[in-house]
């Protein structure tokens, strides 16, 4: 047999139609129909054919492996096979080389000349693999959902409006700027608050709704300790207050006192010598009051009980330093080392 003459009738992807890369899930096989004559004449019968794919129509490299399929029906010279060399088709020219035998033969294959150009249609194979599409696409062209999942790392709109991008961000946040929040952990604008100030809030709160502190720090030091303490009296009942520590974060409440006061003041002295002294403002009983100095004190810390008559309650120093209102309602107003120890005292100032 002298097979001379193959001429390509047409090549078409067997995954038609050609929809969204992300929309369809496109295989690399691909439907090859030919014409087979034999000395001029078409033939028929059962023919091997042994076909492979080439980066040119003489020479070249060979891309993929050789698909040998036994026993194809040809009719009239007419043929179709299925060929899949994988992924081949990157946009670079493609070369079919075919080889024929009659089908009840076990001899050698006869190539055919010239090697066959692959049309354009099965470069459809390239719109399912990655980085396939490059430059601008309209919009209008792209049919169908795109899934998140096959979205690039960044998405660029560069500018345009009326892009809606829905779903979850996950991620640092790097690099975003200019987001006017609409929302922030599912609350609108008048219910956080703003660096630049807020306007029209009406009953939002700033601070803690369990029982931990609020801080308040400035220049990295603590500035202002808000404390909520409740103190039970027995039975069903209780009193309940919040301990305010403004000023040096060496200034401190007693554990367990309630309603205490200090509105700044203290120290943390850094000697010459190298060593450091702490010369804090401290509250020891139920809503004692320090208004600032240091190395005051307020109460004293025998008794906490705000039904004792005898403690050192409510006690208060206005300011100076080294003074000890020790007597329940007493008052220091200033002034260096003065102590009041009665109840109900009062020292003006002095030494």
């Amino acid at each position: 047999m002298n097979l001379t003459r193959f001429v390509l009738l047409a090549s078409v992807l067997s995954t038609l139609p050609l929809l969204p890369p992300t929309v369809c899930a496109q295989g690399t096989a691909f439907t090859y129909q030919g014409r087979l004559t034999e000395d001029g004449t078409s033939s028929t019968g059962q023919q091997d054919f042994e076909f492979r794919l080439f980066s040119a129509a003489t020479g070249g490299v060979q891309i993929g492996s050789v698909q040998t399929l036994g026993d194809v029906g040809v009719t009239n010279g007419l043929f179709t096979v299925t060929l899949d060399f994988g992924g081949a088709f990157d946009g670079a020219d493609r070369f079919l080389e075919i080889a024929v035998r009659p089908g009840a033969s076990t001899g050698g294959y006869t190539p055919l000349s010239p090697r066959q150009p692959i049309a354009a249609t099965p470069y459809a194979i390239t719109a399912g693999a990655a980085n396939s599409l490059s430059g601008t696409l309209p919009a209008a062209q792209i049919i169908g959902t795109v899934p998140l999942a096959q979205l690039p790392g960044a998405v660029v709109t560069n500018g345009a409006s009326g892009v809606n991008l829905a779903g979850t961000f996950t991620g640092n946040g790097a690099g975003v700027a200019n987001v006017d929040a609409a929302t922030l952990g599912g609350l609108a604008a008048p219910f956080y608050w703003s660096l630049g100030g807020n306007g029209g809030v009406g009953g939002p709160i700033l601070g803690t709704t369990d029982s931990q502190p609020l801080r308040l720090y400035a220049g990295n030091r603590r500035a202002l300790h808000l404390d909520g303490k409740t103190v039970s009296l027995g039975g069903s009942d209780s009193w309940s207050a919040v301990n305010i520590t403004g000023g040096s974060s060496v200034n401190v409440i007693s554990t367990g006192v309630m309603g205490g006061t200090i509105a700044g003041g203290g120290a943390v002295t850094n000697h010459a010598f190298g060593f450091f002294e702490a010369v804090p403002n401290t509250v020891l009983d139920n809503f004692g009051t320090i208004g600032g100095g240091l190395n005051n004190s307020a109460g004293h810390a025998s008794v906490l009980s705000p039904s004792d008559p005898e403690d050192g309650r409510a006690a208060t120093v206005a300011g100076g330093e080294g003074n000890a209102a020790l007597g329940h309602h007493s008052v220091i107003a200033g002034g260096s080392t003065n102590r009041g120890e009665s109840a109900s005292s009062v020292i003006a100032g002095g030494a």
